[in-house]
């Protein structure tokens, strides 16, 4: 929070408002705003807009954007470094790497990779894309990856040791499906995942939430939260800050039921929490987590 907060005031110490060349670009409904937009977006659409392939200068200027090494590496911090997936022309699906903050201020920080997909991609004869990892907090010593076939919705889980920087070979693993995963502790997770009929919502996703314990069978997870069939999906996240869980269960119509939870073992139990009005607190029964 520290380094976001310090790139925010560097950002608003920098200059006035007046001295910004675009400002004019505030006005959206402004002619010369709009028209400017519209030469920006007819300068895209040749090919893009025909479903066309890109090539020849618009291809070459877009691989040049994607690759260039200007680019800001944005971060994540768990345990005190910071972490970042990178992309670029010798790296096609990309590194997951981290460093500290005493090298990220460098300008060419020297990075620790974990995991090298376009290596894994050919060692496994997948097609992988990266869809993201969750991280044990606050430890940071253990990581439940997302991989995706073709940059499919549905994902492969598989569990990550951070500090052997390879996968769990008797760690948490999941089939390829639309599925959610969140650590309660180093020994269990929260789990929503295609269990077989009746536990998907109409829109496909996770109907259910089970606490797996590492060592037990999948099939065998007990439910702890439940959303219903018209929901877009059920699901479970732990709030450390606060040393609470929350369980939400977006529903159709842009309502987000939810309810807050102790994190340990005990009856749980409804908390009023500040919400927009979108945002409702779940009146679903308690269940023991």
């Amino acid at each position: 929070m520290s380094v976001l907060l310090l790139l925010i005031a560097m950002t608003m110490s920098e200059g006035s408002p007046s001295e910004d060349p675009y400002l004019w670009l505030e006005e959206v409904e402004g002619e010369r705003a709009l028209e400017w937009a519209k030469a920006r977006s007819a300068e895209a659409r040749c090919p893009l807009r025909e479903g066309r392939r890109p090539s020849g200068a618009c291809a070459t200027e877009l691989l040049a954007i994607l690759d260039a090494e200007a680019r800001i590496p944005y971060v994540s911090v768990h345990g005190g470094m910071l972490y970042n997936f990178w992309r670029d022309r010798e790296h096609r699906r990309g590194l997951w790497r981290r460093t500290t903050l005493e090298e990220y201020r460098k300008p060419e920080p020297a990075w620790e990779i974990l995991l090298d997909l376009d290596e894994l991609a050919r060692r496994e004869n997948e097609n992988w894309v990266w869809a993201g990892a969750e991280i044990r907090e606050p430890e940071a010593d253990l990581a439940l990856v997302r991989l995706s076939r073709g940059g499919a919705d549905a994902t492969v889980v598989r569990e990550f040791d951070l500090r052997a920087k390879r996968f769990v070979a008797d760690g948490f693993r999941l089939p390829e499906a639309k599925s959610s995963v969140s650590w309660r502790s180093r020994d269990e997770i929260f789990v929503g995942t295609d269990f077989g009929p009746g536990s998907l919502t109409d829109s496909g996703y996770p109907r259910t939430a089970r606490l797996w314990r590492r060592g037990t069978p999948l099939a065998e997870a007990p439910v702890v939260f439940e959303g219903e069939k018209g929901d877009v999906y059920a699901g479970i996240g732990v709030v450390r800050s606060r040393g609470r869980t929350l369980r939400a269960r977006p529903a159709a119509g842009g309502l987000l039921h939810r309810q807050v939870l102790p994190a340990r073992r005990g009856r749980q139990r409804s908390r009023p929490t500040a919400r927009s009005p979108r945002m409702r607190r779940s009146a679903l029964p308690a269940r023991s987590c």
